[in-house]
C-alpha cells in the first residue's frame, strides 16, 4: 500500500514538473517578409512589401507590424517574392535600431538569404525596433541597391 501511495506521489511530482516546464518552452518564429519583386522601389516599402496574414491580422504598416515574443525565443527572417516563382527576396541582415537590445546584437547577418535570432535578457513590456536588410533578386539577376524596414519585436508573458 505505502509502494502504491509512493508511486502516485512520484507520478503526480513528475507530471507537474513536466506540465510546469512546458509552460515555459521556447518558441521560434518565422518572420516572412513578402514582397512584390516585380514593382519594388524605395522609399515607400508598405507599397510592395507585407508581413502577410500576421500584419492584416494587426491591420498596421510594415513598420508597426510587431511580433510579440518571450525570453528564449529564437527568430528566424525569411523573405518570399509576391511576383514570380523565378524571383528571390534574401535578408541580408538584421540590425538593432532603437529600444531595448532584446537579441543583444547590434547586427546579425543573415546565412543563405535567412537570418536567425535568439531572444536574450528581457523583460515584459521591453520593446526593440530594428531594421531588415534584403535583396532583391528577379530572374537571377540581383536589382539594385540594398532595401529596407523596420519592424519591431515586443516582450510578452511567459503564458
Amino acid at each position: 500500500m505505502k509502494t502504491n501511495i509512493k508511486r502516485i506521489a512520484l507520478f503526480i511530482a513528475i507530471a507537474m514538473v513536466v506540465n510546469y516546464s512546458a509552460l515555459g518552452q521556447e518558441e521560434e518564429h518565422i518572420i516572412t517578409l513578402y514582397v512584390n519583386t516585380a514593382d519594388i522601389k524605395k522609399p515607400n516599402m508598405n507599397k510592395y512589401c507585407d508581413f502577410g496574414e500576421a500584419q492584416i491580422n494587426q491591420n498596421t504598416s510594415v513598420e508597426d507590424y510587431t511580433v510579440f515574443v518571450k525570453n528564449g525565443d529564437s527568430i528566424k527572417w525569411v523573405g518570399v517574392s509576391k511576383s514570380s516563382e523565378d524571383d528571390r527576396v534574401e535578408i541580408t541582415a538584421i540590425n538593432y535600431h532603437g529600444g531595448k537590445n532584446v537579441l543583444g546584437k547590434n547586427v546579425i547577418k543573415g546565412v543563405d538569404g535567412v537570418v536567425v535570432g535568439k531572444v536574450v535578457n528581457s523583460e515584459k513590456g521591453d520593446e526593440e525596433k530594428y531594421i531588415i536588410f534584403f535583396r532583391v533578386y528577379n530572374n537571377g539577376v540581383k536589382r539594385n541597391g540594398k532595401f529596407q524596414i523596420d519592424p519591431k519585436l515586443k516582450i510578452k508573458d511567459r503564458q
